[in-house]
């Protein structure tokens, strides 16, 4: 922000800061929706290639399908902010648990590859997205009750250890993930 200028009535210097921060605020809007923008064609994006995958005449559709439902929970995963934007937070519940999908998808797709995958085989490895959304939305009940007009996240439910052992989850639940597709990989490749 720019500094005093000699000789400024004291009130042209505030009005002149008033003008220079919602200057500021009008660009950090621009440049959100810029984001949204960009982001909302990365997620179109993402459900035409998952489609294009997936209906491809010379594809072998029992092997795509875990593919192109993987490119289209990234593309889900993508779409959180606005989800978030337009349910809120309290019904966030929705989408939480859309970040445990990958992790499972990918490695049914690389499964799939050496044998012909059920989707009774298939659906064990999608137990934790269910336990996942009832475990959401108990949670977001929870804070749901304690301030039902809140229109931003609670601070308070951010340092909650439920709310924190559920953000460590997700990523633990992908790592574990990417290592048995890893070794499902590297065993495919030896064979």
């Amino acid at each position: 922000m720019p500094g005093p200028v000699k000789g400024w009535p004291r009130c042209s210097l505030i009005l002149f800061n008033l003008a220079h921060q919602a200057n500021i605020v009008l660009i950090l809007s621009i440049s959100e929706n810029i984001l949204y923008f960009v982001c909302g064609f990365g997620v179109l994006q993402g459900i035409l290639l998952a489609a294009l995958v997936y209906f491809h005449p010379k594809s072998d559709r029992s092997v795509t399908i875990f593919l192109a439902l993987y490119i289209f929970s990234t593309s889900a995963i993508m779409s959180l902010p606005f989800v978030l934007k337009i349910v809120g937070w309290q019904n966030s519940f929705l989408s939480q648990p859309f970040p445990l999908l990958g992790g499972p998808l990918l490695y049914l797709y690389i499964r799939s590859f050496k044998e012909r995958i059920s989707w009774r085989k298939a659906l064990p490895h999608f137990i934790p997205f269910f336990l996942f959304f009832f475990l959401a939305y108990w949670n977001i009940d929870r804070w749901r009750g304690k301030y039902p007009d809140a229109i931003d996240l609670p601070a308070e439910m951010l340092t909650d250890p439920v709310t924190l052992i559920m953000a460590y989850l997700r990523p633990l639940h992908q790592l574990i993930y990417f290592v048995f597709t890893r070794r499902n990989l590297l065993s495919y490749q030896r064979s």
